[in-house]
């Protein structure tokens, strides 16, 4: 219940469906807060909770001390880590943050959600100007999970950085189905070309 609020509310907050309304806000923390209150020894309610004040809240330290509980609760739960690293590498840390995002992407890769992770590592060394290593970290994560438009651009990108403009205007794309959903920019189009 509090994982399905907060999501639902997260996408529309994060991906400018539409702004989040005070009482939407309060809505998904009483959820959350009742899930707990339920459950007080669910890793996966402390990991919502730390979402839902890393993104909702923008407070790192409170949702730090929701992702480490859950660590505390279950050591091996990979989406811990991974919200870890979101707040390590959102809070300025990224050299910290790209270690916990490897490690989430390493401890479960049959999870259907491990894009997450490998996405994470791709835009963190994005950040940190190591654009051939975050294209290969992009391209682990498409590979997992393609057609997921925000892990092909930040591909493109880290191809058309790193001076691979070919790679960056050619890439080809399939959707869920396996229909070709070609993207090619046209050559007097690119920037650098």
């Amino acid at each position: 219940m509090a994982m399905l609020c907060f999501n639902l509310l997260a996408k529309e907050h994060l991906f400018g469906w539409r702004n989040s309304t005070e009482t939407d806000i309060h809505h998904a923390r009483n959820l959350i807060e009742r899930a707990q209150r339920l459950n007080p020894n669910s890793d996966s309610v402390r990991v919502s909770h730390a979402s839902f004040l890393l993104f909702m809240m923008h407070d790192h330290d409170a949702a730090r001390i929701e992702a480490e509980h859950a660590l505390f609760l279950n050591e091996n739960y990979y989406s811990a880590y991974w919200i870890l690293a979101l707040i390590e590498c959102t809070g300025g840390n990224i050299e910290k943050g790209i270690p916990l995002a490897l490690h989430a992407a390493d401890s479960n890769p049959s999870d259907p959600l491990i894009y997450r992770s490998l996405r994470g590592a791709g835009v963190a060394y994005a950040v940190m100007g190591q654009y051939e290593t975050a294209a290969d970290w992009f391209l682990r994560a498409a590979r997992a999970a393609p057609a997921l438009p925000q892990t092909l651009l930040g591909l493109a990108a880290c191809r058309q950085l790193s001076g691979d403009n070919a790679a960056a205007r050619t890439l080809e794309i399939q959707n869920p189905a396996g229909l070709p959903l070609g993207m090619k920019a046209p050559a007097d189009g690119v920037a650098g070309a």
